[in-house]
């Protein structure tokens, strides 16, 4: 695929970007690529879903649960936070939400996120949650807290303390690469993970 082609189909247009046209749009052929580029980034911009609202710094999505109105935690406004306080509930419009989930992915690669207060009202976490969240050193999960997708703390390297529910279910390779946690700790621990061999290596 010639690089105007690739451009094109990125913006949604199935017809060739050649020739300086875009969307029935006539421009010097040097630009064509750049309107074609331009366009796809506001595609991947706009592609918001229209129920999603932001409070707090926070962006939560809605949803209904057994009759109630709970909400996820999608992202937050700013990446480049160093603490984020989850509240347990929102409100947005009239109504009032729970907040009940951290979403897939939710809070990934914001590496200068250190602390990170969860709520009461916490369900689950999702996938890949906080990976990759390099200075995060402790995590005190809620105790309604009945699941932990894969790898919601992976590659957090200075994790030196988790507190769990004894109940909560964990994914696969929930602390991979968490480094300054103990495999003994991690393993025994339901209650809460300590980093009884912090700084040892691993056999």
């Amino acid at each position: 695929m010639k690089r105007n082609e690739f451009l094109g189909a990125a913006c949604g247009h199935s017809r060739r970007c050649k020739g300086g046209a875009m969307h029935g749009v006539k421009a010097p052929a040097r630009w064509s690529g750049r309107l074609c580029l331009a366009a796809a980034l506001l595609c991947a911009a706009l592609r918001v879903p229209a129920g999603d609202f932001s409070d707090g710094g926070l962006v939560f999505r809605p949803a209904m649960a057994g009759g109630r109105p709970v909400c996820s935690v999608v992202a937050p406004v700013d990446r480049g936070v160093g603490k984020i306080v989850v509240p347990e509930s929102v409100t947005h419009g009239t109504q009032t939400y729970a907040v009940t989930h951290i979403g897939d992915n939710a809070f990934a690669g914001c590496s200068r996120l250190g602390e990170i207060v969860l709520p009461s009202t916490l369900e689950h976490i999702g996938s890949r949650a906080f990976s990759h969240c390099y200075r995060l050193r402790e995590v005190h999960v809620p105790r309604g807290v009945r699941h932990i997708g894969p790898g919601a703390f992976m590659h957090c390297y200075t994790l030196v303390r988790v507190v769990l529910p004894r109940r909560a279910k964990l994914g696969r390779g929930v602390f991979c690469q968490c480094l300054a946690l103990g495999r003994g700790a991690i393993r025994r621990a339901r209650r809460a993970v300590a980093p009884t061999d912090a700084g040892k290596s691993r056999r």
